[in-house]
């Protein structure tokens, strides 16, 4: 897909993350996904997903143990993806998930 067509899809759905629209983040996130035919689009969008789970997951006081292995699995996956992808700056995203990680990893 067009990097640019991307970047604004990206923005959409994270907008709607940054509004604490968890359920309809991942929705229009795998709506997206069904059109996307490269891998690395997918993965990305893949990642995307499961950081808008996990958040979902801890403010709802769900299982932690669930929210960081979806953290864990996108911040692995997210790293080979830096410090641009489709024109999208991912720096603070990775070090703001690995953060949360640490910060799980306390609790558990």
């Amino acid at each position: 897909m067009e990097d640019n067509i991307f970047k604004q899809k990206v923005k959409e759905i994270v907008d709607l993350f940054s509004s604490n629209e968890f359920e309809l983040a991942i929705f229009k996130a795998e709506e997206f996904k069904n059109q996307l035919n490269e891998n690395d689009e997918i993965e990305f969008i893949n990642c995307l997903i499961n950081v808008i789970k996990a958040t979902s997951i801890i403010n709802s006081n769900g299982d932690l143990k669930e929210a960081y292995q979806l953290l864990f699995y996108s911040y692995d996956k997210l790293k080979s993806f830096r410090p641009f992808y489709k024109g999208l700056k991912l720096e603070n995203f990775i070090n703001s998930i690995q953060e949360s990680i640490a910060e799980i990893k306390s609790y558990l």
